[in-house]
């Protein structure tokens, strides 16, 4: 119901190219590349240099550049068309990428790189794809899910992760992290307490760990809150390698958490994750 209701929002107002939804707030990029924001501010969330709440859309500074926006728990981040990636809300973890914890109440620029693609957070922490395919992670690390060469340690700025620069997509868990890379495979790392990793274990893992060998794998998320991770394959009949099935009738099938492949055709209006709530992209 929430989904239909935000295409009828939506599709009644061509201004709104772009919708992310965080907690309790809500950004929009109009296709004019202004920003807009409303809702909980407690964090600066919205951008607009105060922690007011706002129950109307206000303009987050004057810029018509924007590109993608994303809405974490408390805090936001958004690309500009020269492709700049910028971030402002809370920053308890590092999550913004500033080299501080401290929180920003205005977007503020992160590091100086103009080749940032995509870029996926839902509450701890962040990863962000280059364009030329090598991704790069921060914030929190107490599992693993920066994927930063098998340490736990925090990062405060961008890293990369490993040396590959293959990746073609990426989405940040509430505390783990899946990835797609050009030859199709599909990779995760961090937290796998419920086995949301779909790698047959519950031990989390540092780094980042290939699942299973299937080549088909063309889109992945991970849905807010521990424990879940989705991804679509090119094939109806794609499956966990067998090593890693297990029948429906087997002893111990009901609770393990492996990969099925889901097909999902691209309706009209695309629907990504991102923070807790979803993101909107008009057209196809």
């Amino acid at each position: 119901m929430l989904f239909l209701l935000l295409l009828t929002l939506l599709a009644g107002s061509v201004r709104a190219q772009r919708v992310a939804m965080g907690n309790y707030h809500t950004l929009t990029i109009h296709a004019d590349g202004t920003l807009w924001a409303w809702g909980d501010n407690r964090f600066g969330q919205l951008g607009a240099g105060t922690t007011t709440m706002q129950l109307a859309p206000v303009q987050v500074g004057t810029a018509t550049t924007w590109q993608r926006v994303i809405a974490g728990e408390f805090h936001s981040m958004a690309l500009h068309t020269d492709g700049t990636l910028w971030a402002w809300g809370n920053n308890e973890f590092g999550q913004l990428g500033t080299s501080t914890t401290t929180r920003v109440l205005a977007p503020v620029q992160i590091g100086t790189a103009t080749t940032w693609q995509r870029v996926s957070s839902i509450s701890v922490h962040t990863v962000a794809l280059r364009t030329d395919g090598t991704l790069w992670a921060w914030g929190n690390n107490a599992y693993g899910q920066l994927g930063s060469n098998g340490t736990t340690s925090p990062q405060l700025s961008p890293v990369q992760v490993g040396t590959a620069n293959t990746w073609q997509s990426a989405a940040a868990g509430y505390l783990h992290t899946v990835a797609l890379r050009t030859d199709g495979t599909l990779w995760a790392w961090g937290n796998n307490t419920y086995g949301e990793l779909g790698d047959g274990s519950t031990t989390s893992q540092p780094a980042p760990q290939k699942i299973g060998t299937a080549t088909t794998w063309r889109t992945v998320m991970a849905p807010s809150g521990p424990g879940a991770t989705m991804a679509t394959a090119n094939s109806a009949r794609a499956q966990p390698p067998p090593s890693l099935r297990l029948p429906r009738s087997a002893p111990g099938a009901v609770g393990k958490r492996l990969p099925q492949a889901v097909i999902i055709r691209p309706p009209s209006a695309l629907m990504a994750h991102s923070g807790r709530g979803v993101t909107i992209t008009m057209g196809s």
